[in-house]
């Protein structure tokens, strides 16, 4: 299967200044598992297993911390048993996760941390855990969010906040 990259891109501006950030970064699924990834070795070895494929992206995170005041790093962690992905903007989520046998995989991007104010334009960064399967689903995409079926416990804490798809 050819490598697909989805371009996650966004431009805003704010205050008359022009913020643009453009990465390759791939949301794959298989329907058992959810990943996000910028990683293309990673992506092409998932896709070459046919149970694999690319989703749409349901949102734009950046690349620079200097992109956007206030950005923080957005932790991408896996876990070694199921090979469910975990995002966390919170260093000390992301500590308590190793120190459980999840593996740290590097800064996803970067996001707006909850406790700040959504701007215009933005939305939230919502999770779902699968509890049959323990697999996260982590979503910007409100008709995915509203959709996801029976077994999900969907968290009512926002994790952060992301730029929309064409703000």
């Amino acid at each position: 299967m050819a490598l697909a990259a989805i371009a996650i891109f966004m431009i805003i501006s704010m205050n008359g200044k022009a913020y643009a950030t453009e990465v390759p970064y791939y949301s794959l699924t298989n329907n058992y598992d959810y990943i996000l990834t910028d990683n293309t070795a990673e992506v092409t070895t998932l896709l070459s297993d046919s149970y694999w494929y690319i989703n749409s992206p349901s949102c734009s995170i950046f690349t620079s911390q200097s992109d956007y005041s206030g950005l923080v790093p957005l932790y991408r962690l896996t876990c070694t048993g199921t090979g469910s992905q975990y995002l966390t903007t919170t260093s000390s989520a992301m500590t308590t996760l190793e120190s459980n046998g999840w593996t740290y995989y590097g800064i996803a991007g970067y996001v707006l941390p909850s406790t700040a104010t959504m701007p215009s334009g933005w939305g939230p960064m919502y999770v779902a855990l699968n509890s049959s399967t323990s697999v996260y689903l982590f979503t910007a995409d409100m008709t995915e969010w509203n959709s996801i079926g029976s077994g999900w416990n969907k968290y009512s804490a926002v994790i952060c906040w992301v730029p929309n798809p064409g703000s």
